[in-house]
């Protein structure tokens, strides 16, 4: 559940005392995305970026820091602007390898059942020998390329060169819509990513160095909701990997995210809890109505709620200014309307694991702030074994993030500065556990 990483340069022009405002977003590497709107009062700034599909609202302080949330295609963050010298955005990935690689890369294509949508994607084969154990990665929310850049952190192209170099196939597709692969995102939902991954999986085993039966699928945040999806509909996944993967439901998923998302801004617990209830109401309204007055309805519920706050609550939760309000209440409406946001919020994880029968291996960092690792680890152990998995590993992994990086808090504001892309232990963990399945399973019981 990636967020995009933002750069916004606020300059004040005294002339005519307003704000001169620039956005770029170096995980895409757009220099000059169009603002469409600016609004500011004398301690508060909403900025709307529609081709970023971004709208940001935040207090300013004149010690130098705005800080506040962005609502980026359905996801709520925080987020935290600093003076900066300088506009430069540099960007140092030692772990992101450069060819020649001493594997082979094919860039592939291939369509889905009825052909509507052409996938496009790499294929990265081990040099040597003929017939390879395979995974399939699967990306995170939102219109990830092939590679899932997120703050410049190419992690896919990271994670499929450490594979393939212990011997592992691995295949990692632009998701619909996005890059080379034809489609529409938007208007799609976690089951037609299902239906995506599916097809990936039916084409490696059209290619003749892939032991068909030792396909296997990585899963990586929403990647790893998809994926049991994809167990049920194919019946012939050999294991999977579940990587910052939610283990409670959609609705409970997005309480952790909110709860988290406003400790690391400095909201107590007691306002969390007030906050909350009102969370969970606005959720299921928006789940079990249509669009229509809903806007008028959420606001009817906020009111309501907002009355029995303290002023000091209010302001704790940036739920003070009107903007604000509004914000809050659009996000609650129109946000929740955009397929895969919705679809998110109404899945059913711990019902799919369920089904789920071959070996998995799940792991989470102690400092992600996106999916908490201590409750979706336990939930992922708990459905499995209840749905009869007993092929079950699970392991929080100390200090890293929601990236897998070594992190100080775990915070997005952290992606884009940390230099290690995904950290050597767990591309490590994951090798061997995927090694166990297939390549030493397979010799022994070949003798």
């Amino acid at each position: 559940m990636g967020p995009v990483h933002l750069n916004l340069y606020l300059s004040w022009q005294s002339d005519d005392k307003s704000y001169v405002v620039r956005m770029e977003s170096p995980d895409q590497y757009e220099l000059a995305i169009p603002v469409d709107s600016l609004v500011t009062t004398p301690d508060s700034i909403i900025c709307i970026a529609r081709k970023a599909h971004s709208v940001l609202r935040g207090r300013i302080d004149y010690n130098g820091k705005i800080s506040g949330i962005v609502l980026q295609s359905g996801h709520t963050y925080p987020f935290f602007l600093y003076r900066q010298g300088s506009p430069a955005y540099a960007i140092y990935r030692p772990q992101h390898p450069l060819p020649p690689y001493p594997y082979r890369e094919e860039n592939i294509l291939f369509t889905n059942t009825d052909t509507s949508i052409t996938y496009s994607g790499t294929l990265t084969l081990p040099e040597k020998g003929d017939t390879f154990p395979a995974v399939l990665l699967i990306s995170g929310s939102g219109p990830q390329d092939r590679n899932e850049l997120i703050a410049g952190h190419k992690i896919f192209l990271v994670l499929a060169d450490y594979l393939t170099r212990q011997g592992i196939a691995v295949l990692r597709v632009d998701d619909r819509g996005t890059a080379g692969t034809t489609g529409e995102y938007v208007m799609s939902s976690i089951s037609n990513f299902a239906d995506d991954a599916a097809a990936a999986v039916r084409y490696l085993k059209t290619r003749k160095e892939i032991n068909p039966a030792q396909i296997g699928l990585i899963g990586h945040s929403e990647g790893a909701m998809v994926a049991p999806l994809v167990i049920i509909r194919t019946n012939s996944i050999a294991f999977l990997v579940m990587l910052a993967g939610p283990g409670v439901d959609g609705e409970d998923l997005a309480v952790q995210q909110l709860k988290m998302q406003l400790r690391s801004i400095g909201v107590s617990n007691n306002n969390i809890s007030a906050y909350v209830p009102l969370f969970r109401t606005m959720l299921r309204t928006a789940m079990h109505n249509d669009s229509t007055g809903l806007y008028q309805l959420q606001a009817r519920t906020f009111s309501e709620w907002r009355k029995q706050q303290l002023p000091s609550a209010l302001t704790a939760l940036r739920l003070d200014a009107p903007s604000q309000q509004a914000l809050l209440l659009k996000s609650m409406s129109r946000g929740l309307f955009i397929n895969p946001k919705r679809s998110l919020v109404q899945s059913d994880n711990p019902t799919a694991l369920m089904q789920v029968k071959c070996p998995v291996l799940a792991l989470n960092g102690s400092k992600d702030l996106q999916v908490s690792s201590k409750e979706n680890l336990a939930g992922i152990q708990a459905a499995l074994e209840r749905g009869g998995n007993k092929a079950v590993t699970t392991c929080e992994l100390p200090d890293l993030n929601h990236l897998f990086q070594h992190a100080q808090t775990g915070a997005f504001s952290e992606y884009a500065n940390i230099s290690e892309t995904f950290s050597p232990e767990t591309l490590k963990i994951i090798s061997d556990w995927i090694l166990q399945q297939t390549v030493q399973r397979f010799t022994t019981a070949a003798q």
